[in-house]
């Protein structure tokens, strides 16, 4: 089992689960330590069935 297929069989609300939250914040934290203009968006992700995880970033 995968960690995405656990946090779909534990129903666990999709902005709890890694890509979301650990990987959105992490990266748009980095980002705004760069540039505090900078914002970043989760446009795809895993746990919410995508195949990839992609985000933008823009200034």
């Amino acid at each position: 089992m995968s960690w995405q297929d656990a946090y779909i069989a534990l129903d666990m609300p999709s902005e709890w689960r890694l890509c979301p939250s650990g990987h959105s914040a992490f990266t748009e934290t980095m980002y705004k330590g760069l540039n505090p203009n900078a914002n970043f968006k989760m446009i795809k992700n895993m746990p919410s069935n995508d195949r990839i995880c992609e985000g933008v970033t823009s200034i």
